[in-house]
């Protein structure tokens, strides 16, 4: 069952990453078939496997052999293994909590994925982040409130403060988790996401060393393993 979860994470998380990467495209190209950013060459179905289709080709194009970003295999990754932890977590609620639950994983998902190609999150998404946290109070009977309103008055003191460290995007996160999060796993819930973080800024220290971090995703996967 966890290989099949895994399957299923990976082509949610290679249809988000694809709508992402093309949001900023013109309408009428956001349904054309996907092509070959390099040769423009419109790729088979066997060429657009979640994971696999990387594998075998070893990251390059079939048609001109360039090599494909990391990112399209990682971003799949991702998104299983974030599907799993979410099923070993939760695989025995009803329908309706499943269901909750799924969107506060399409939702962290799209935020990540925002978060790493452009270093930013639209604020629908955020919106719609804290909608479902309300809603995931309410199904739950969590009164996480305190904590969150607590957060928000910091949140508005650092979005007014030049922080090179920190995100607009990440503090109005940070803040929203607070609604799915008892507070004692705070500060847990930051420590994982920034051990991740600085373990990502080494790993690829070689690759972008003047490129910004997106701190979303390492984030996200935090809350999904904490909620």
């Amino acid at each position: 069952m966890y290989f099949f979860v895994f399957i299923i994470g990976s082509i949610i998380g290679s249809f988000l990453l694809c709508s992402v990467d093309r949001y900023h495209t013109p309408i009428l190209s956001r349904n054309s078939r996907s092509v070959c950013s390099a040769c423009q060459h419109k790729l088979a179905f066997w060429h657009l496997i979640p994971l696999f289709s990387y594998i075998i080709l070893k990251g390059h194009c079939f048609y001109c052999q360039r090599k494909l970003p990391f990112y399209l295999f990682c971003a799949e990754l991702f998104a299983s293994i974030n599907l799993v932890v979410l099923y070993i977590h939760h695989s025995c609620l009803s329908i309706s909590d499943i269901f909750i639950y799924l969107i506060i994983y399409l939702i962290l998902l799209l935020m990540s994925f925002f978060d790493y190609l452009y270093l930013y999150v639209p604020d629908f998404l955020q919106f719609c982040f804290l909608i479902i946290g309300i809603l995931y109070n309410h199904i739950n009977g969590t009164t996480y409130w305190s904590h969150f309103f607590m957060c928000a008055s910091l949140s508005l003191v650092l979005l007014f403060l030049d922080n090179p460290w920190i995100g607009g995007a990440d503090i109005k996160f940070i803040c929203i988790s607070l609604l799915y999060l008892p507070l004692i796993k705070f500060p847990e819930f930051i420590f994982m996401a920034s051990s991740l973080a600085i373990l990502f800024i080494f790993s690829s220290l070689h690759n972008n060393k003047n490129r910004q971090i997106p701190f979303i995703p390492f984030l996200c996967f935090s809350l999904i393993y904490y909620i």
